[in-house]
């Protein structure tokens, strides 16, 4: 019995589990090395959605090499200590894991005094595609380690041929011909088409830039509206809507619904 116990501890994956606070970088390291549709699960990703109470846990190797990581933030009431994976909805969400990482090493991940104290009695990834390789190999993991592992249909995802000419409809492509002349007025246009491999972080950190001056644009003309409004910087209250203008009545309904405490919030558009 003792040699069949010793022989069985031999066989065992040597599996180390760290617990991390917040979203730590060997997330990127994984990214790296995952599936080249995976390689957006960088530790940026993550944090963007992680709030306060976020932790990972990381599987590594003897040898320090990080093979799958699960960053988790808090779920619910706080009481339950539920866990669930963050993300964005898009592209999807999913966990980096490592390609050469086995069945019996994930097992092992899941089973870990570490990962069970850390994910609490219940924790969640999703919404996923049904075929997602990777979350589809960390439910069988998980199960064989002992979790229970529920599943629920959400909904249907469809594609769209970009290549039909019906697709997008007339009235879209005017629309879209008419911001791509608007844009030819600042300059030169180029439209860049990425999928698949092509997906880097040169790609990544050009969408950054574009989304940070689409910030200060929004900044800048929040700026202009207050200099031209400054009876809104008087009500902070408002909350950057205009104040009731002089020239709108006092409706019926409205005069019931502040009665009832609801909040009414006016948006002026001023043609310029």
């Amino acid at each position: 019995m003792q040699q069949a116990r010793e022989s069985e501890r031999a066989s065992e994956p040597a599996i180390f589990v760290d617990l991390h606070r917040g979203i730590p970088a060997l997330l990127d390291d994984l990214a790296v090395r995952a599936a080249p549709s995976h390689r957006f699960l960088r530790a940026g990703w993550y944090r963007m959605a992680a709030g306060e109470g976020a932790a990972t846990i990381a599987a590594l190797r003897g040898d320090g090499t990080a093979v799958a990581a699960l960053p988790t933030a808090p779920l619910g009431p706080t009481l339950i200590g539920a866990r669930s994976v963050p993300g964005s909805y898009w592209p999807f969400r999913s966990v980096p894991l490592d390609p050469d990482v086995t069945d019996e090493e994930l097992t092992a991940f899941f089973a870990h005094p570490v990962s069970i104290s850390a994910l609490g009695p219940a924790w969640r990834i999703g919404p996923i595609y049904a075929d997602d390789p990777a979350t589809a190999r960390i439910k069988r993991a998980a199960a064989v380690a002992g979790w229970t592992v529920l599943t629920r249909k959400l909904g249907r995802t469809f594609l769209f041929d970009a290549r039909d000419e019906a697709w997008p409809r007339r009235s879209t492509r005017r629309r879209l011909a008419n911001y791509e002349r608007q844009l030819e007025q600042l300059g030169a246009v180029a439209i860049r088409h990425v999928s698949g491999e092509d997906w880097s972080s040169a790609v990544l950190d050009d969408l950054a830039a574009i989304e940070a001056a689409s910030y200060e644009c929004h900044v800048v003309m929040q700026a202009e509206y207050d200099a031209k409004n400054p009876a809104a910087l008087a009500q902070p209250e408002l909350a950057g809507y205009a104040p009731k203008p002089h020239y709108r009545p006092l409706t019926k309904f409205e005069n019931r619904g502040i009665k009832l405490g609801h909040g009414v919030w006016d948006v002026v558009f001023e043609r310029v």
